[in-house]
């Protein structure tokens, strides 16, 4: 069924190899959406993981492995969802809003 919107949270940390673009999770996130649909991806902001500290411990991925929303674009752009905006929870995380918008 249809969603009209979808979320995920650290979903989209990458393999070791990635590179933007070479991921067809944002055809799959658009072949889910309802048409207008949105999706939010709150993941770590691209900064070394010894200064996300929480409760005195490092947190979050390897620092090699966190992505801005504008790396998680480059991805889900093709399938025609396009980065509506951006907010930040400093000093830690960032939620990317993508909307579908374009060809799927």
């Amino acid at each position: 069924m249809p969603s009209p919107v979808l979320g995920c949270h650290h979903l989209l940390w990458p393999w070791d190899d990635w590179q933007p673009g070479c991921f067809p999770f944002g055809r799959t996130v658009a072949a889910i959406l309802k048409p207008k649909g949105q999706f939010g991806v709150v993941n770590w902001h691209r900064r070394p993981r010894d200064e996300t500290v929480v409760l005195k411990q490092p947190r979050g991925p390897r620092t090699e492995m966190r992505i801005e929303a504008r790396d998680v674009a480059v991805t889900v752009e093709p399938a025609g969802l396009l980065l509506n905006r951006t907010v930040e929870f400093p000093p830690l995380l960032l939620w990317g809003n993508f909307r579908e918008g374009g060809e799927k």
